[in-house]
């Protein structure tokens, strides 16, 4: 291009048109570059001189003001940032995590050599799956010997224990022999003894062996099997001439001023008297009270005229404490007779036990 009949380079700065371009003078276009580097060194060279021309003119606000190292800058917005993993981990996990392989080198698909070392994806998933067969194995082999140890010691335990019941069974075997050798053996001896006196003389008597006889009388067994309820051994028997009232007896308890609900006694020929719930008809929740403490028995009774007639009988069972009747204590396993009005204690307790018919009740209603 000619200006003023003269050629322009492109590394040179000329007059321009100043139809087209507004102007002829240069400083509107000072500062473009106005040739071409030939190699890279040099436009590396123009590069760095371009950065250190324009570094001089930065200028920013005071607050973003740099100080110091970058290094050693702190981050103003740290308080207001949420702690990440990496920044809770101590220095000898965060050396372990630099250490891992999070990928290993895999084959580029694209790429016009392989890479030594590297491995597709193919050949990792494969690598992997047989890792996982070997470990798999690895277990069932280990579970399957555990197994064969379990079974050989259960059969060595079990073939110690036949041997021990073996020896045990002959030990037993050659101790019964032993005593029924010894009973036959003491058996003979006597045998022998007689025969041997009765050759030296003929004349004598031989003593006979007195054999133990036949015991008939009763071994009590019956007796317990009778006695026993609800798994509870009784203490006391019903009598032959237990007989259930016509008469509808009530007992009356009394504690000081205080009554309670009467106990209806007639419906049965005797009710037992005690702490033990399990058998006791009428229970006594006094701990000076026995578990089985008292009985009170209907008799059947012939009257001189010949009639029979059913009466009450209280009879104490060898309790700790005793019973009383009337403030007289009773004594052990004795019958006595009750009538109407009766009053009865037991024990150190203070409730009083009425006994009054209920024909009584009805003709005091009535006269009142």
């Amino acid at each position: 291009m000619k200006a003023d009949g003269k050629l322009i380079g492109l590394s040179s700065v000329g007059s321009f048109d100043s139809d087209i371009y507004g102007a002829t003078k240069q400083a509107r276009f000072e500062g473009y570059l106005a040739s071409i580097p030939a190699t890279e060194e040099e436009e590396k060279e123009e590069e760095e001189k371009e950065v250190r021309r324009k570094l001089p003119t930065y200028t920013g606000p005071e607050k973003f003001k740099l100080i110091g190292d970058e290094d050693e800058q702190e981050d103003p917005f740290k308080q207001y940032k949420r702690p990440t993993i990496a920044d809770r981990e101590s220095e000898y996990q965060a050396r372990a995590r630099s250490r891992r392989t999070l990928s290993p080198e895999r084959v580029d698909g694209f790429g016009k050599g392989r890479i030594e070392g590297a491995r597709s994806y193919k050949e990792i998933m494969m690598e992997q799956q047989l890792l996982r067969e070997e470990a798999e194995v690895k277990h069932q082999l280990s579970r399957k010997k555990q197994e064969e140890e379990s079974k050989k010691k259960n059969e060595e335990r079990r073939k110690k224990l036949i041997e021990e019941q073996k020896k045990t069974v002959e030990k037993r075997k050659r101790e019964v022999e032993g005593k029924s050798r010894g009973k036959r053996s003491s058996k003979k001896a006597k045998v022998a003894e007689f025969e041997e006196a009765w050759k030296q003389d003929p004349e004598e008597e031989v003593p006979e062996i007195i054999k133990e006889k036949p015991n008939f009388n009763q071994s009590g067994l019956l007796t317990k099997e009778q006695r026993t309820f609800k798994g509870v051994e009784l203490k006391y028997l019903e009598p032959n001439d237990s007989s259930k009232p016509r008469t509808k007896w009530r007992l009356y308890p009394f504690k000081e001023s205080q009554s309670f609900e009467p106990y209806k006694i007639y419906k049965k020929s005797s009710y037992l008297l005690g702490r033990d719930t399990k058998v006791c008809d009428i229970i006594l929740a006094n701990p000076s009270c026995s578990k089985q403490h008292a009985v009170i028995q209907y008799r059947s009774v012939q009257k001189e005229d010949g009639q029979k007639v059913t009466r009450p009988y209280i009879m104490d069972l060898g309790s700790t404490n005793g019973s009383y009747l009337n403030g007289s204590k009773l004594d052990d396993h004795r019958y006595i007779q009750l009538i109407e009005r009766d009053i009865i204690t037991f024990g150190y307790s203070k409730k009083e036990y009425v006994l009054i018919p209920e024909e009584l009740l009805q003709t005091e209603k009535k006269s009142g």
